[in-house]
């Protein structure tokens, strides 16, 4: 585990794993959706440069999106200063926007690229759907270069499973944590399993995926959609082997599975909601193209 990259010499400063994983995943990702623009774009002179624009807002929706939906699960740590104390007004204010201090969630990262994305796409005069279709392509491929950050850094940790269970199934905590790692104390030591690694493949994968349909897709926004139901079910999954509780938020449903009460994490009941939108737009979407066919660029 790496948290600190390194430090610079001279002012000592440190560079985190995690927020250099971020900036790499948002610039491979704005790079890949470049050539995707380039090669399928209805206009290639234009759209390369019209979808870099959109990038940015992209990353500004992900980022503003992500830090509001953490704050939302957190409320205490938005409300309380460093010694526990209730915070002023300001210092809500401040402990929102230092996203360098608690976390960022995926869903609200979607969530606010999607609401932004839909605005730019017609200043850009892009068309939506398949815009989408790009977008999704390139955003799942860096969310797999981000979540080799979590890993790095001990975030987004599993809970403790058998210690035969091999890498990247599990993986060994150290002992002691080095400086700056998510990982939670008690679990010096200890084998857990391997979360951040699946959500790494699952990026990856959904991104590869999303690619055949779109080489193959019937309709614009085939593979936007595939894609949300896709990591909703996967997603959903993930977060039962999660080991980091305090850290995501719960709900007790009072089910009994596998001989032990089941948690409804924030992410899961998310995905709960995502799974039968997907569907629902993917039905329409396709009642749409039987109607009324959009030009296909793929």
């Amino acid at each position: 585990m790496h948290p600190i990259l390194f430090t610079i010499p001279l002012i000592d400063r440190p560079i985190y794993t995690f927020g250099l994983m971020f900036a790499l995943a948002f610039f491979l990702g704005s790079l890949l959706l470049e050539r995707l623009a380039r090669k399928y774009g209805d206009h290639p002179e234009t759209d390369p440069q019209a979808f870099a624009n959109l990038s940015l807002w992209l990353l500004f929706g992900v980022v503003i999106g992500a830090r509001l939906m953490y704050c939302a699960i957190h409320p205490e740590e938005m409300t309380a200063t460093t010694d526990g104390e209730t915070t002023s007004v300001v210092g809500v204010v401040w402990n929102v926007i230092s996203v360098w201090k608690g976390g960022l969630v995926f869903y609200g990262g979607f969530i606010g690229a999607f609401l932004i994305g839909l605005f730019k796409v017609k200043q850009y005069k892009l068309r939506t759907w398949h815009t989408a279709d790009l977008v999704m392509i390139a955003g799942f491929f860096g969310l797999g270069i981000g979540r080799i950050g979590c890993f790095l850094i001990g975030d987004d940790h599993g809970r403790p499973c058998a210690e035969s269970l091999p890498f990247p199934i599990a993986l060994h905590v150290p002992k002691p944590l080095p400086l700056g790692s998510l990982f939670d104390p008690k679990y010096e030591g200890y084998t857990l399993y391997a979360t951040q690694i699946w959500m790494m493949v699952n990026g990856f994968g959904i991104a590869a995926f999303g690619w055949f349909i779109f080489k193959n897709r019937k309709f614009s926004g085939q593979a936007t959609f595939i894609m949300a139901a896709i990591y909703s079910i996967t997603r959903f999954i993930i977060e039962y082997f999660r080991g980091d509780d305090t850290a995501r938020g719960y709900t007790e449903t009072g089910i009994m599975l596998f001989g032990e009460r089941f948690k409804l994490f924030t992410s899961m009941k998310v995905s709960i909601v995502v799974l039968p939108v997907s569907l629902l737009m993917l039905y329409w979407l396709w009642q749409q193209s039987k109607s009324n066919p959009e030009p296909d660029a793929s």
